[in-house]
Parts: C-alpha cells; structure tokens; sequence
C-alpha cells in the first residue's frame, strides 16, 4: 500500500512540474503592429513629403526588450526605426517622414513591421506584419502648387480712405461631404449693401471662399 501511494505522489510531482514548465513557456511578450496612420486624419497628401505614423503594442505576457520597426511602401520608400523597451500591454507610437513626391490618384501600400530583425522572442513570430493602402489625395487646405496648378496671384491693391462696404448675403457654409452639388445660388438685395446717397459705386467684386477640399 505505500509502495502504490509513493507511487501516486511522485506521478502527480512530476505532472505539477510538466505543468508549470509548459505555463512557464507561454509567458513571453508578443509584439504586433495596432495601426497605422499618414498625416493629420490618414491621408497621403500629394506633392508634398508624407508623415506616417505606426503604434507598435506588446500583446504578450513578458516584458518585450529594445528592437527595431520597419517601415516599407510599396513604391519604393523604406526606413528602420528603433523600437524601445515595451513592458506587457505596453504601447509605443513610432513615425516616419516619407519624402516621395507622388501624384494624387496613386494608390500606396504601407507595410510596418514589429521587431524586423528578430531581436525579440516571442509567443507568435507571425503576427509582426501590418498593411494598409491608401490612395493619394491633394491636400485641399494648401494652395494650388500642392494640388497641381499654379498659385494665386495678387491681382490689385488699395490705398483705403473711408469704409468697406460688404455683405454675405443669403450664402452659408455648404459641405460636398454628405450631398454632392455642383452649382451653387446666393441672393443679395438692396438692404444688404445701402450705398449712401450723396456716394456712387465705383467697383463691385464677388469673392468666393473656400475651405477643405479632398480632391
């Protein structure tokens, strides 16, 4: 009857052991790349060197120790960044900037990579990559050297003696990003410009601002 327990208990030692080993094993740091994001709102801008950035998370267990990202665009652009120490559940957010001048319409494939040059091991060593296309868009806040034609030109200036007469209208901030439109009326009377008596129009202008534009 002893020689049985003795038996048991060295079997349920060694399965406890085997157990823990196993447990041990698993608790390592997992690094995974959680986005990435060009410019202000995720746009590649046309014309104009790009920022893009990418947050690199440790998904693991274990503290994951210094390494590298890197980034690669489908066009050509690459670059390696440092990666610092990331304790468990940790995140860091690395960027870049992308001098390539690219066209609006072009279509860009960005891949970045957590610990690219396997300093760090890891739980899952297959679930480093992360990508995403975006197409270029002119940046529409900018002057038209950025989108693909020429600046605007001063076309006169004034020596100002008396008051500037304006009116707004009936016209309101109309956005194309919900309803499509392509014309566009705004109605003036004369309560909305009362030129004095004794006074006589000697120019009329209409100037039409404008605000963000994705193109």
């Amino acid at each position: 009857m002893k020689a049985k327990l003795t038996g048991v208990l060295v079997s349920l030692v060694l399965f406890a052991t085997v157990v823990a080993l196993v447990g041990a094993a698993q608790a390592g740091p997992d690094l995974v790349v959680n986005s990435i994001i060009p410019n202000c709102g995720g746009y590649l801008f046309a014309n104009e060197s790009n920022v893009i950035q990418a947050v690199i998370a440790n998904t693991g267990d274990a503290t994951a120790g210094a390494s590298h990202a890197s980034f690669v665009l489908s066009d050509g652009y690459s670059e390696k960044v440092d990666v610092p120490e990331l304790a468990a559940s940790a995140t860091t957010t690395l960027s870049i900037t992308d001098p390539t001048i690219r066209p609006a319409g072009t279509a860009v494939g960005i891949t970045v990579t957590a610990d690219c040059d396997d300093e760090v091991t890891e739980d899952n060593e297959t679930n480093n990559d992360f990508s995403v296309v975006k197409t270029v868009m002119n940046n529409g806040y900018k002057g038209k050297r950025y989108t693909g034609g020429s600046d605007i030109a001063t076309w006169q200036t004034f020596a100002l003696q008396g008051n500037l007469l304006y009116s707004t209208g009936n016209s309101q901030y109309l956005s194309g990003s919900s309803t499509a439109w392509n014309s566009y009326t705004v109605d003036w009377n004369e309560s909305d410009l009362p030129v004095p008596a004794a006074a006589s129009i000697r120019a009329a202008r209409l100037y039409v601002i404008f605000t963000w534009d994705k193109v």
